[in-house]
């Protein structure tokens, strides 16, 4: 089952190992782990039919929180000539299928599922040296981490040593990301830029 803003469920979207019971529809099925959603109520799984459907909406349970504010100041600065409310309409679509709709992203620190030209970015994986070092066109994966990793307003964050954390080798799974440094890469659903985000435990 596909997924708009995330790309490989299956490796990295956190499921159970086994089929168990779904918290909201009550079946037998294939499930995400419910300790990474978050909310009013505590979930213990959440299948993908319920998922993808958005049966989340209206349960007070969401699995990311989506940067809406990013999102709504691109979308008026490419976006001049709507009116507020029709970006407003097309903006709480994006959001719902962000936060009920989507897979949650393992993290250990709290971020917002980031925007990038005006929409939601998709999640590739939790990447590598190996991963970034494919992606750039002169094979030079630690110059396209440091021309894509988001920094922070102080602007504290040191590619370097982001560098010298992540893995050697290409994870291939989410039970292979436990490494001192998670970093999760995003690519843009209407430019195709990258993003990079990173998690130190």
């Amino acid at each position: 089952m596909k997924f708009n803003y995330f790309r490989d469920a299956k490796n990295f979207g956190g499921l159970m190992d086994t089929r168990c019971k779904c918290s909201v529809c009550g079946f037998k099925e294939k499930c995400f782990d419910g300790e990474a959603f978050y909310g009013e109520t505590e979930v213990e799984a959440i299948c993908f039919k319920c998922l993808k459907s958005g049966r989340l909406k209206g349960s007070g349970i969401f699995s990311n929180d989506a940067d809406v504010e990013a999102l709504f100041d691109q979308m008026l600065a490419q976006f001049p000539d709507k009116s507020k409310d029709e970006l407003l309409a097309e903006a709480k679509e994006k959001i719902d299928e962000v936060e009920l709709r989507t897979p949650p992203i393992l993290s250990w620190e709290d971020w917002k599922f980031p925007a990038l030209d005006g929409d939601f970015c998709e999640f590739i994986s939790f990447t590598s040296k190996a991963e970034l070092s494919e992606l750039a066109e002169d094979g030079d994966g630690k110059a396209f981490l440091t021309k894509y990793l988001r920094v922070d307003e102080d602007n504290l964050v040191n590619p370097e040593i982001v560098w010298y954390q992540l893995s050697e080798t290409k994870i291939e799974h989410i039970n292979q990301t436990n490494h001192n440094c998670l970093c999760y890469l995003f690519q843009s659903k209407v430019s195709g830029e990258y993003l990079v985000i990173w998690d130190l435990i």
